[in-house]
């Protein structure tokens, strides 16, 4: 079995790599692909898998036993299949799209928290991304019109700093850092430092039954 090692944990700007694999046949009409230095980023945590190709090939991104897996049509396998090595490449415009919408929710979590509201669950996809919060102290009736100005302001005054960001790897767990902010457990994809993110916006929020649902969205620069 081939041992993976994830470097899109380190590395977003990692969009192509040769590799070892290994492979096993789905049925007869696809090939599943397992490399073992992947740049890949399978959906989870929120986040939508990664555009891919294998030696040109378009691929679907799965998940197979902890790995991630590039399921290939068979009869467009065959050229590749019998060697020892592939080339893996990650569509840029898809992947730094998917960085800069997962950065940002970070950013407007940790600055929600320092607002005594707690992130409970996220959405980076996009055109849909909205980030779920709960207030850390139940009896606490603060409403969005109290803080919205407060945390526009905590917003622009973080993302104009260029704050690098960390990724830290912790036995099976990654943890990602904006500069100096808490860190959350994450195994998504991340800009570079917050001068990478081109636009920011907070579309819309709404609190119904003391949850606060925020509508965001964010690209990279070019």
């Amino acid at each position: 079995m081939v041992e993976q090692s994830h470097l899109f944990l380190d590395d977003t700007y990692l969009l192509s790599i040769d590799t070892r694999f290994e492979s096993r046949a789905l049925g007869s009409d696809r090939v599943s692909i397992i490399p073992a230095d992947n740049i890949v980023h399978a959906q989870g945590g929120g986040q939508p898998s990664d555009d891919v190709t294998v030696n040109d090939v378009p691929a679907e991104v799965v998940k197979e036993a902890g790995r991630v897996a590039l399921l290939v049509p068979a009869d467009r396998a065959h050229g590749f299949i019998d060697e020892h090595r592939v080339t893996i490449r990650v569509d840029r415009d898809t992947r730094l799209r998917h960085a800069a919408l997962h950065t940002f929710g970070h950013i407007i979590a940790n600055v929600l928290d320092e607002h005594g509201w707690f992130a409970k669950k996220a959405n980076h996809f996009p055109s849909e991304a909205r980030i779920e919060f709960t207030r850390k102290d139940p009896s606490n009736m603060t409403d969005w019109s109290d803080i919205e100005d407060d945390v526009k302001s905590r917003l622009s005054q973080v993302l104009s700093q260029r704050l690098p960001v960390h990724v830290r790897q912790d036995k099976k767990t990654s943890f990602v850092q904006v500069g100096d902010l808490p860190e959350f457990p994450c195994a998504g994809t991340h800009v570079r430092d917050t001068g990478c993110l081109a636009t920011y916006e907070i579309i819309s929020t709404k609190i119904k039954k003391g949850v606060l649902k925020v509508r965001y969205d964010a690209k990279h620069t070019e």
